[in-house]
């Protein structure tokens, strides 16, 4: 099942001038699901590369109807964020990965995390300790089912990229031509020079 998206509803960080939206999944949604539903809306899953843009993004998504909260257990799932597991061979915190190539720098893992439980956990998603909800992460499976039947993600955080503007593109259309002229002159001068 996906979630209902409303890039209105997106609230803009001026960390990096990038938009966020949590999008809640009623039922249940796999990671490659949300994946799929954050690109068809024009973004991508939320790749958090500071502890300034993860507490924002946090926060946002600090609601517990965006978690699945297991009370019996103490812990907390949450949203899916973009990252990934791109090779095994270097379990379990080898080989992470943004989904966009962003560089993987930073990271906020809860305690013992991640720990590749039952050789299935290649996803990311924000997860709660205690507190149930955190901004901490953890490694799980795609649908998360694998472990607890029922506990799986019912959310997930679309990073939304703006647009250039018509000026931008103007400006930037406006300094590729300079540029080009500005070589086609130092050319022509060095050819009569010789």
């Amino acid at each position: 099942m996906t979630g209902q998206h409303a890039q209105a509803a997106a609230t803009y960080w001026p960390g990096n001038g990038h938009s966020y939206e949590v999008v809640l999944a009623p039922g249940a949604i796999s990671w490659t699901q949300a994946d799929a539903a954050a690109h068809a809306a024009g973004g991508y899953l939320a790749t958090l590369t500071s502890d300034a843009e993860n507490t924002f993004v946090f926060n946002l998504a600090a609601d517990p109807q965006y978690w699945r909260l297991d009370t019996t257990h103490n812990f907390g799932i949450g949203p899916y964020l973009g990252g990934l597991q791109t090779n095994k061979t270097s379990e379990p915190g080898g080989n992470w990965a943004w989904e966009t190539g962003e560089a993987w720098s930073y990271t906020k893992w809860a305690p013992d995390e991640p720990n590749n439980s039952y050789g299935a956990e290649d996803y990311l998603q924000f997860f709660g300790y205690g507190a149930l909800m955190t901004p901490q992460w953890n490694d799980c499976a795609n649908d998360n089912s694998v472990f607890v039947p029922g506990n799986y993600a019912i959310s997930y955080i679309v990073e939304f990229v703006p647009e250039p503007s018509t000026t931008t593109l103007v400006c930037l259309a406006g300094g590729a031509a300079l540029v080009r002229r500005l070589h086609r002159r130092r050319r022509f001068s060095t050819q009569i020079v010789s």
